[in-house]
């Protein structure tokens, strides 16, 4: 397995959810959530590099929902 990122490991796993969960809270689409990443709205963590899981930040998740309106 590959080591954790950077920042994952300074964040905490507690810190982080994955994308069913953030696109739940935020009430969009998957495909709408890597889009908004791909922009710069959010920013993926990757726990483990050799994973392609996606993690957010439930703090940003959080922030964007507010931002929304979601």
């Amino acid at each position: 397995m590959g080591a954790a990122s950077p920042a994952a490991a300074s964040i905490g796993l507690d810190d982080l959810i994955f994308s069913a969960e953030a696109c739940r809270i935020l009430m969009i689409h998957a495909n709408t959530l890597r889009r908004w990443e791909a922009r710069g709205l959010i920013a993926a963590v990757r726990p483990d590099k050799s994973l392609c899981w996606r993690r957010y930040r439930r703090e940003d998740v959080l922030r964007l929902a507010r931002t929304t309106g979601n």
